[in-house]
């Protein structure tokens, strides 16, 4: 089945529009990279932050502010960490976090506006660090977005690059064939999915499923809410001709999620200071994090294949 084909103004336009919308509750929508990368980001900051002197921070795609709650704390009197962001909306809400702080750098925030062709709205090598987390897969021209990050960012600078899905897990066929084994195991309900989709069931099982589990049904009714008020804007705006399914708001908003990058060729020219990857078993390491068995086994898997983990985190040095 051919992918389909989603324009670059429609994938920034999407992305704008579900992150307004979803940006009083997107903590609690993503917990996985807040709750697991938390460590993570504060242990490589505190390894990389030395600055001598006054240094710019900019922040790609905030959202709620994850990534400068968690680092800022590195940072001293005389630096700058810029937050930025394509929704407004979620932008406010990563002021409103941070103003609560007594962090000693100065912030500025910035909207990212829609457009084509894409650019960012900062001055060529106006910053010593770039930081981009749970970004890249939401871009439709990933190339033109790594120009622009590599325009912004000074000569000898670091770009921090964090919760990005790994194209080496995708072309590795026994992490794939071991997540999907493992998955449906752990996941019983993707079986009946599949199983009541071909039976031509699937409206009804689902019904069953959310009476069952309210909460989930909650969930459902909300988004599809939201799916309304995408597709409303949309077809006002002429960016589509019919409504589109909740699915395909889904699949646009992670355009790159399924496809993932090589870490180690995303800037071939930068030189890759830090490569870590995890989550070896996909979904599963991140649902079942607090299982002793598939924490040992995802363990092992990532000493076995140390560069094929499904999530990456990377460091480059312009």
């Amino acid at each position: 089945m051919n992918k389909k084909i989603y324009s670059e103004k429609l994938v920034q336009r999407v992305n704008e529009l579900y992150h307004d919308l979803i940006s009083e509750r997107y903590h609690d929508c993503h917990p996985e990279i807040f709750e697991q990368e938390k460590d993570r980001w504060e242990r490589i900051a505190e390894e990389y932050f030395d600055f001598a002197d006054p240094v710019t921070i900019i922040d790609i795609g905030t959202g709620t502010g994850f990534v400068p709650l968690t680092i800022a704390q590195f940072l001293k009197q005389g630096d700058t960490f810029i937050c930025s962001d394509i929704s407004r909306n979620i932008l406010d809400v990563a002021n409103r976090k941070i103003g609560k702080q007594n962090f000693r750098c100065r912030f500025e925030f910035v909207k990212i506006e829609s457009q084509l062709p894409f650019r960012l709205p900062f001055e060529t090598e106006s910053a010593e660090v770039l930081t981009v987390n749970s970004v890249l897969h939401h871009i439709e021209n990933t190339s033109t977005f790594l120009g622009e990050l590599d325009r912004i960012l000074k000569p000898q600078g670091l770009l921090f690059i964090g919760h990005e899905p790994n194209k080496y897990f995708h072309e590795n066929i026994f992490l794939k064939c071991n997540h999907f084994f493992i998955n449906y195991i752990l996941n019983p309900r993707l079986v009946v999915t599949q199983v009541s989709a071909k039976l031509g069931v699937e409206k009804i099982a689902r019904k069953i499923y959310y009476f069952i589990n309210p909460m989930k049904g909650k969930i459902a009714l909300e988004f599809g809410k939201i799916t309304d008020k995408i597709n409303e804007s949309l077809l006002k705006e002429n960016l589509i001709n019919t409504p589109l399914l909740s699915e395909e708001i889904t699949g646009i908003t992670d355009i790159k999620d399924y496809e993932g990058f090589k870490p180690d060729l995303l800037l071939p020219h930068y030189k890759l200071l830090h490569l870590e990857t995890y989550n070896h078993i996909l979904g599963v390491s991140m649902e079942h994090a607090d299982s002793f068995v598939i924490r040992r086994y995802d363990s092992f898997l990532r000493k076995k294949y140390p560069k094929e983990g499904a999530t990456f985190f990377a460091v480059l040095k312009k």
